[in-house]
């Protein structure tokens, strides 16, 4: 992260001095807005050059000889007391920035070798591990990892975890897919997609299978499943929010649609549609990848199912076509007050943008 700087001289000099200076750290390239009519803006919230350790990160491109996949950091989490935590995962370790400076680090080497799943929830840091017979689940607490067992459903099935998410009180919420060990009969599904809240002992505190979208959590830690609807016209891109009543049956929480660009839409482009959750006043949160580049546009959607705001990387001033694309990782978060950390590494140094729509 970025060093603040102070200004040296005294009086109107230093003060301009220091604005001028505080203004080059920004990652938006437009022009300023002043406060009274704010517009989506973003800045560098995290930055840290490639390396083998310390306060570096590891990054590799994809080919060499043998090729060899790319690997960047595989996610990050910032919680509420302030860490910035990153699975590091080319070396094999956890790292917890707190003031841009680095304060912990969790080898995995002897767990998980280059980890690409990971969690942090209250005291607790996760690990995920595959194996041939599903998900093993790992806890760090006080020093050290205890083994929390492989993951199994209520039927049966192996459960392969996906994605990892902290959540709160030391709650973690896996998303995958289910497989039986065998197939009854023809009838049966090879897989399913399966989401988990588990709390710090492991148990299952909710389960859902067959899911009915991507499952995301708000600040509460309520669990809504998000599901994007197919439509025939080309410029529009509906999505429904479904919550669970107390008697398993299903409610939509929001209803709305994603209007896309209309050079795009009439190409007709595959168009990814990523939840990324819900801020503390009850707004969803939106991430759409569209066209060859897969250019992203951020859109906040409010509690009566409006779209009250949106953005491209392109208006952000985000360099979003350096190394990005190479890596397979989980590059977004929601925070309570709406903004949203976005994972845009370049060539030079590991970024996290800060978006506010």
């Amino acid at each position: 992260m970025g060093k603040g700087f102070r200004a040296t001289t005294s009086g109107l000099v230093g003060i301009l001095l220091t604005a001028f200076i505080a203004s080059l750290a920004i990652c938006r390239l437009g022009t300023s807005t002043a406060a009274a009519d704010p517009e989506p803006r973003a800045s560098i919230f995290f930055r840290a050059p490639w390396g083998t350790g310390g306060p570096t990160l590891g990054m590799r491109l994809p080919g060499g000889e043998p090729s060899e996949p790319g690997m960047a950091p595989q996610a990050f989490q910032y919680t509420s007391d302030g860490t910035l935590w990153i699975l590091d995962s080319l070396n094999n370790r956890v790292v917890a920035f707190r003031g841009g400076t680095l304060a912990e680090t969790i080898s995995t080497e002897r767990l998980v070798y280059r980890p690409r799943l990971f969690a942090v929830s209250g005291a607790y840091l996760y690990l995920a591990d595959g194996a041939e017979w599903g998900t093993r689940l790992y806890r760090w607490d006080e020093g050290r990892y205890g083994w929390m067992g492989g993951l199994t459903d209520p039927n049966g099935d192996r459960l392969f975890t996906t994605r990892m998410h902290g959540l709160w009180d030391g709650k973690v919420l896996l998303t995958g897919t289910a497989h039986p060990w065998e197939l009854s009969d023809e009838t049966q599904p090879a897989s399913q997609f399966f989401a988990a809240v588990l709390d710090p002992t492991g148990v299952r505190v909710a389960y859902y299978k067959p899911t009915e979208g991507a499952a995301v959590a708000d600040p509460q830690g309520r669990i809504y499943f998000a599901r994007a609807l197919a439509d025939q016209e080309a410029d529009r891109l509906p999505m429904r929010v479904l919550a669970e009543r107390g008697d398993g049956s299903w409610y939509t929480v929001h209803s709305f649609v994603l209007p896309r660009n209309p050079e795009l839409a009439a190409q007709r482009p595959r168009a990814i549609r990523i939840p990324l959750g819900f801020d503390l006043e009850g707004n969803f949160y939106v991430a759409l990848e569209e066209g060859r580049s897969l250019r992203t546009t951020f859109f906040r959607v409010d509690p009566q199912g409006q779209v009250t705001a949106s953005a491209t990387t392109e208006q952000l001033g985000i360099d979003d076509t350096g190394i990005s694309e190479l890596f397979d990782c989980e590059g977004y978060q929601v925070l309570a007050d709406g903004s949203i950390l976005a994972m845009y590494p370049v060539r030079e140094e590991f970024r996290i943008c800060k978006i506010t729509l």
